[in-house]
This record gives structure tokens, C-alpha cells and sequence, in this order.
């Protein structure tokens, strides 16, 4: 067959799903609404106790699939999604989270474009609460459109986990470390890095919801994950050990972005010490400008903890991570 009228390649995509039967609708709904038609949805059941089965088997379109698995966290229903997977390329999209309906033809189009070297393809986002509306967002870091580096991925989470992967990166680097509670989807990319190209998008097309049960809540356990995947980049090599200016900066920018994570559930004092933390193992930023931050972002940041009282009804978690 010519090379202009074979099929284009399809796509698994691997729907994790704990209790999100409130979501789940709006998520499966907004990829059978992809004008690109060659997918595959695989709802990962990870042990839900609402009715997340019987909203997601209620679908007849053939290309939903439920598969259920006894609770076992995030990176364990993701990697149950790859191993069900029946096409060379995967994505992930979260329960709680949709897509634009171009995503999925925009995201293709882009690979078709790229060299096989490039194993993911991820598109810029918007935020969005819990009903659907757009939501601001603290300045996004580094600009889009272009390859994200290692040493850029170790030191930054630049994007969220909806996104496009070739099936042969979990063949090539193994599938998503599930001794981590969190940040396991930064682990996986940094790892990706090593054998992989990653290309950035500039169109925001994916919608990421902000609520108040997300895992990504809990400061506490996040800051434990972020020390686990540095300490694993640390000890793979990927960036020289001996480069202690890297290092340093690497866990001063993972402190700083956690102090937002626990100021906004209503953690001030560990907010406080986070920046502290941040200050210390970095101090001097002479051009804050590369992660998009305005001159003096910390003591900006400090000034705000300390004189601005934490979202409403968050004020028991200092108290309850403590």
C-alpha cells in the first residue's frame, strides 16, 4: 500500500480511575469526541468504592474498555493500562482531567512531523475547578514549543501527564516505579530523557481540574517522592555527580515549587520553612527570567506566607502533616 494511504497509527489511552465516578463521564466523553478517530480508552478500575464500574460499563461504544485491579496507587493502574495496551503508541489522561477534541490529531500530526527519536509529544494546558471553569495559575514555568532536556526535566516538572508516548519507551527504560506514592510521572520522564527526545507543544489543549481531593495535595508526601527521583537521577549519572551547582539548584527549585503545594492547603509554616530551604541551598538567582520568576521570587513568596492567611478552610493542615 502507498505510503499516503496507509492507516494512521492508533492510540491506547490509559485512563487511571479511583473514585472518580463524578469525573470519569466528562473524561471518557471528551476523547470519544477526538476528531482523530483511531483510539482505543482503557479505564484502569484501581479498586474503586464509588460506582466508577457501573458509570464507565454503562458505555456500548466498543472502544471503552474497563479493566479492574485491587487498589494499588497511580503508578500501578498506569502501568496495568501499558501492559493492556494493544497499539504503539499510549497516552494518559487522568479521570478527573479532558482534552481539547483536536488533542489527539494535533499530537499525531506532531510525531508524524518529529524523527522516531522523539518518544513523547505533550501539549501545553490550562487549568480548570471542579465544575468545568478556567482557573488562574501561578506563572508557568520555561516556554513551549520546542525539545525539553534532561537536565531541565531533573530540575523542573514542565508538564502535567497528558500526554503521547511511543509504546517502545517502556520497552526501553521499564514501566513506572510503583514504590513511589507520588511524582512517579516525573520519575518515569527523566528516565524517558535518557533514551528519548521529549517535544513540548505550545497549543493548550489539555484541561487539567483542580479540586480538593487530588493525591497532589499532600505536601508532605510529595516532598518525600521529589527526594526519591533526585536521589535515583543523582545516582544514575545522568548529570555529573561532581556538578554540585546543578544539584543544589535542582533541590532548591523542588523545595520552592512545594511551598505553594502546602501554602495552598493551607500549610503556611511548612510553606515558610520550604522557602527557607530553597533560599538556602540556592541564594543568589542572578536571572530568575529562565523560569519565568520576577526578581526577589522568594522573599515575594515568604512576604505572602507570612501576611496572607491560606485558602479558606485549609487552616487545620499544618497541624495534620506536622
Amino acid at each position: 500500500m502507498p505510503e499516503s494511504q496507509a492507516e494512521p497509527p492508533s492510540v491506547s489511552i490509559v485512563v487511571p480511575c479511583y473514585n472518580h465516578a463524578h469525573f470519569v463521564t466528562e473524561t471518557i466523553d471528551a476523547v470519544l469526541a477526538q476528531d482523530y478517530p483511531h483510539f482505543e480508552i482503557i479505564i484502569v478500575d484501581d479498586g474503586s468504592t464509588d460506582n466508577s464500574a457501573e458509570v464507565v460499563q454503562a458505555y456500548e461504544d466498543p472502544r471503552v474498555r474497563y479493566v479492574y485491579r485491587e487498589n494499588g496507587g497511580l503508578p500501578a493502574a498506569r502501568n496495568t493500562g501499558i501492559k493492556n495496551a494493544r497499539f504503539a503508541f499510549i497516552g494518559f489522561l487522568d479521570a478527573d482531567d479532558t482534552w481539547e477534541p483536536r488533542f489527539l490529531r494535533m499530537v499525531m500530526a506532531k510525531f508524524a512531523e518529529l524523527g522516531e527519536d522523539y518518544g513523547i509529544v505533550v501539549s501545553n494546558r490550562r487549568y480548570i475547578d471542579e465544575h468545568g471553569n478556567s482557573v488562574g495559575h501561578r506563572t508557568q514555568l520555561s516556554t513551549p514549543g520546542r525539545e525539553v532536556t534532561q537536565r531541565e526535566l531533573i530540575q523542573q516538572t514542565f508538564f502535567s501527564t497528558a500526554l503521547i508516548v511511543r509504546a517502545a519507551v517502556f520497552e526501553k527504560v521499564g514501566l513506572f516505579d510503583e514504590t513511589l506514592r507520588s511524582t512517579e510521572d516525573r520519575d518515569m520522564w527523566i528516565r524517558t530523557s535518557s533514551a528519548f527526545k521529549i517535544f513540548w507543544m505550545t497549543e493548550k489543549m489539555a484541561m487539567i481540574r483542580r479540586h480538593s481531593d487530588q493525591m497532589s495535595g499532600n505536601a508532605v508526601r510529595m516532598l518525600d517522592a521529589n527526594k526519591t527521583v533526585l536521589g535515583k537521577a543523582w545516582r544514575a549519572g545522568y548529570v555529573s555527580k561532581l556538578n554540585i551547582l546543578f544539584w543544589l539548584r535542582a533541590w532548591s527549585l523542588t523545595y520552592y515549587n512545594l511551598t505553594w503545594t502546602a501554602y495552598d492547603h493551607g500549610a503556611r509554616w511548612r510553606a515558610i520553612r520550604h522557602t527557607i530551604w530553597s533560599i538556602l541551598l540556592w541564594p543568589f538567582v542572578r536571572n530568575p527570567n529562565w523560569i519565568n520568576q520576577p526578581p526577589l521570587f522568594r522573599i515575594r513568596a515568604l512576604r505572602n506566607f507570612l501576611f496572607l492567611p491560606p485558602p479558606p478552610d485549609r487552616e487545620e493542615a499544618d497541624g495534620a502533616e506536622a
